[in-house]
C-alpha cells in the first residue's frame, strides 16, 4: 500500500512536470570551469513535507545529458555534484511539486574564491539590468543566459553608455530550447566604456546572471532586482581599499538618488540626479573616508538597480545591492573545509530596535538549536556559524523576525588571512 501511494506521488510528479509544467521550476546557466575547480548544486526544503525534486542537465544546444529524481529531507537539503565532462555549457533545472524548495549552485576554485548564486525561479518579469563593468574591471565579462521553460526564448539585448544613450541594438536572438547562450559583453561594448545593459525576453521565461574574470578573480553575479528602496549590507574606505557604487535607472526616468553612508563615524548623505538610463559612479572615499564597516542605504524617485565594487590587496569583489526583506527568510551553511569559517551578518534596517529568532537545522532536518539576538537600527550583528553549528560543516538557517526589515548574508573568510572568498545572500520563504 505504501508503496502503491509512492509510486502514484512520483507519477502525478513527473506528469505534472513534464506535462502541464505545473511544477515549481528553479535553474541557472552552468559554464566551464578548469577541472580543479568543484561545482555543485545544494538544493533545500523549506517546507517541512520532504517534497521530491527532478534536477535535469542540458547542453547548451537544448540536448538533454542527464536527470537524476531525489527525495529531499523534511527541512533537509542533498548535495548534487555537476559533473566536469570536458568544456561543456549546461543548463541545469529543478523541478518540484513544492515551491518551498531552495537552490544554491556551489563553485570552489583552486585560489579558494568561493561564488554561490541562487538557482532562480521561472518569472514572468523577464525584464533584466546589468552594469557594464568595462571600465572598472578590463577583464573577460559574459552573460549566461539560459531557458528553463523549453519555450525557445527570444531575447532581445540593448547597451547603453552612463548618459543613458544607446550605443547598441542586437538583433532579437532566439535560445534553443532549455538551451544557454553566452553573450562575450567584450564583443558588443567598447573598452573603458560603462553603461546599462538590458535584456529582455520577448517569449518566454529566461535566467540571467553575469560572469567576469580578471587575472585569478573570479566574479559571478546574478542581475540586481530594481527597487525604491536599496542597501548595501557591508561597506569600506579604510586602508588601500578602493570602493565604489554604481547606480543604474531602470526605468528612463532620470530619477533623483538620496544615498546614506552610516557607519560608527556617523552619517554622510548625498544626493544624485541620474540620465534617462544612465549610470552614475561613486567613489565612497569623496564622501566617507577610512570607513572599515559601513551599511549604505538608497531611495530613490523611480527603480533603480546598485551594484558595489571593491578593490584590495587581495583581489576584487562586486556585489549587488538588495532588498530582499522578509518576516522569514533561509540561509545555507556549507563549510568546504577547516581553513575556512562562515560569519553570519544581520542588520535591521527599520526606524526601531527588534529581534530575531535563529533556527539551526542539519542536513537530515534535525533542528539543533535557537537563538533570539536583538538589533538596533543600523547596528551590524555578527557571528561565527561554527559557534551555532560546532563540528557540523553543513545546514540551514531559518531566520524569524516580526517585521520585515530584516537583511542577512553570510561572508565566507580565510581563517589564515581573513581573505574574503565569497558571500550568502539570505534568500525570503514565500
Amino acid at each position: 500500500m505504501i508503496w502503491s501511494f509512492r509510486i502514484l506521488i512520483l507519477s502525478l510528479f513527473y506528469l505534472c512536470s513534464s506535462t502541464y509544467g505545473l511544477c515549481y521550476t528553479i535553474s541557472i546557466g552552468h559554464t566551464p570551469q578548469s577541472p580543479k575547480t568543484r561545482t555543485f548544486l545544494i538544493i533545500t526544503d523549506l517546507s517541512g513535507s520532504g517534497p521530491d525534486i527532478l534536477v535535469s542537465f542540458y547542453d547548451n544546444t537544448g540536448r538533454m545529458i542527464s536527470k537524476v529524481s531525489k527525495l529531499l529531507p523534511p527541512n533537509g537539503k542533498i548535495q548534487i555534484w555537476v559533473e566536469s565532462d570536458g568544456r561543456k555549457t549546461k543548463n541545469i533545472i529543478v523541478d518540484s511539486p513544492s515551491h518551498q524548495i531552495a537552490g544554491e549552485y556551489w563553485q570552489i576554485y583552486e585560489n579558494g574564491r568561493i561564488i554561490v548564486l541562487p538557482l532562480q525561479p521561472s518569472s514572468d518579469e523577464n525584464r533584466y539590468f546589468i552594469n557594464s563593468l568595462q571600465s572598472l574591471i578590463p577583464s573577460t565579462c559574459m552573460l549566461v543566459i539560459s531557458d528553463p521553460s523549453g519555450s525557445g526564448s527570444i531575447i532581445h539585448v540593448e547597451i547603453f553608455n552612463k548618459d543613458g544613450d544607446i550605443i547598441k541594438s542586437l538583433d532579437p536572438i532566439t535560445l534553443k530550447p532549455y538551451g544557454v547562450l553566452i553573450l562575450e559583453l567584450k564583443d558588443h561594448i567598447p573598452p573603458g566604456e560603462s553603461g546599462k545593459i538590458f535584456v529582455r525576453s520577448l517569449r518566454g521565461s529566461i535566467s540571467l546572471h553575469c560572469r567576469c574574470l580578471y587575472n585569478n578573480n573570479i566574479l559571478a553575479f546574478p542581475a540586481p532586482s530594481p527597487y525604491n528602496e536599496l542597501l548595501i549590507d557591508k561597506f569600506s574606505t579604510s586602508g588601500r581599499i578602493k570602493s565604489k557604487l554604481l547606480i543604474m535607472d531602470t526605468n528612463n526616468e532620470g530619477p533623483t538618488v538620496r544615498i546614506q553612508l552610516v557607519s560608527e563615524k556617523g552619517l554622510s548623505t548625498l544626493n544624485k540626479i541620474l540620465h534617462p538610463n544612465g549610470v552614475t559612479i561613486i567613489e565612497l572615499s569623496d564622501y566617507a573616508k577610512d570607513i572599515e564597516d559601513g551599511i549604505i542605504k538608497i531611495n530613490s524617485s523611480s527603480k533603480v538597480t546598485a551594484s558595489y565594487f571593491e578593490k584590495d590587496q587581495h583581489g576584487i569583489y562586486v556585489y549587488p545591492a538588495t532588498r530582499e526583506f522578509g518576516k522569514i527568510l533561509f540561509m545555507g551553511y556549507f563549510l568546504p573545509n577547516n581553513d575556512i569559517q562562515s560569519i553570519i551578518r544581520l542588520l535591521n534596517f527599520g526606524q526601531k530596535a527588534t529581534k530575531v529568532e535563529l533556527f539551526f537545522y542539519t542536513d537530515d532536518g534535525k533542528k539543533i538549536g535557537g537563538k533570539e539576538i536583538p538589533l538596533k537600527p543600523n547596528r551590524p550583528f555578527e557571528k561565527s556559524m561554527k559557534d551555532y553549528f560546532g563540528n557540523i560543516n553543513s545546514g540551514t538557517v531559518i531566520i524569524k523576525c516580526s517585521d520585515a526589515s530584516i537583511l542577512a548574508v553570510s561572508n565566507i573568510v580565510s581563517l589564515k588571512d581573513n581573505k574574503h572568498l565569497g558571500k550568502i545572500y539570505a534568500q525570503v520563504i514565500r
